[in-house]
């Protein structure tokens, strides 16, 4: 295969392999979003001894590792959201300081322009943690273990709004879980193509430690955090990083989104110091720069 550039959007040992182009192939590295959670070799290393806070020595190791076995993620150019991502991005994907360049992510264009949305009630609220269902590390989390149809209908009624989840990977939770969230009226499944282009339609975000967090920041809108992410795995200080009400369970998830739609924004300065540090760009014009 022969290209003058092949853009990859994880990681360039599953997009494309260096080996199957031509020498003169660059590869441009459009990110997987901010980076809140650790990735790449950090997120290796956090996972494997963070426990025994070994993490730092365990990523040196395994970055001499995969550039000995000609396994460095070699992108020759990788795009950030903010200068103050570059010592992650470095860190992260073995990338010299000259190949990280803070563009912008081009994911966030199309939200910014408004030209995707949802019809999807008068008050929408987007349900997206990292995952419905996982067992990591000894720790297990099901978003919808716990979820009462009923009670959650009636919260949401008196709220006057509606609940969103995306239906991708990740996000489908066990068969009984599954059997009780259809039997709300106010919570909803829905098919989606690029979420990041639909951020726009919602009101509201409940999310993790997700990449979805700092994207939807840029629209400046409350976000409930669930508590359901290990602070050693994070880039940034949890404290720091809460932006908005911390829950857990069905219940706190309810309290938080009325308290929203009453009125009031007490995270809103919060809110705005972290959208600082995650974004340098807010023109919806990150791909003009990227291919500049």
């Amino acid at each position: 295969m022969r290209a003058g550039v092949v853009v990859a959007s994880h990681d360039a040992r599953v997009d494309v392999h260096r080996s199957a182009i031509g020498g003169e192939t660059a590869i441009a590295f459009l990110s997987d979003g901010s980076l809140i959670a650790r990735k790449g070799a950090d997120a290796t290393a956090a996972r494997a001894d963070a426990s025994r806070g070994l993490a730092a020595m365990r990523r040196v190791w395994t970055r001499c590792r995969d550039l000995l076995a000609g396994r460095r993620a070699a992108f020759d150019l990788v795009t950030i959201s903010s200068e103050a991502q570059q010592s992650y991005a470095r860190s992260a994907w073995g990338a010299p300081r000259a190949s990280v360049v803070t563009t912008g992510l081009a994911r966030t264009d199309l939200m910014l322009q408004r030209q995707y949305f949802v019809d999807a009630g008068p008050r929408r609220v987007l349900f997206a943690p990292s995952g419905c269902a996982f067992v990591e590390n000894g720790r297990s989390f099901d978003a919808f273990r716990n979820f009462d149809p009923e009670l959650v209908d009636r919260a949401l009624a008196r709220a006057g709004a509606e609940i969103f989840v995306p239906n991708i990977a990740g996000h489908r939770p066990s068969p009984a879980s599954m059997e009780r969230v259809t039997a709300s009226d106010h919570v909803h499944f829905f098919d989606t193509g690029d979420l990041w282009h639909q951020l726009d339609s919602f009101d509201v975000l409940v999310t993790d430690a997700s990449e979805l967090l700092a994207d939807f920041l840029l629209l400046d809108r409350p976000v409930v955090l669930l508590d359901t992410f290990d602070p050693e795995l994070l880039y940034h200080d949890f404290e720091w990083l809460r932006c908005g009400p911390l829950v857990t369970g069905w219940n706190g998830v309810l309290e938080a989104v009325q308290e929203v739609f009453a009125g009031g924004d007490p995270d809103a300065e919060r809110r705005a110091r972290a959208r600082r540090v995650f974004h340098d760009h807010f023109d919806g014009r990150n791909c003009e720069r990227i291919a500049a």
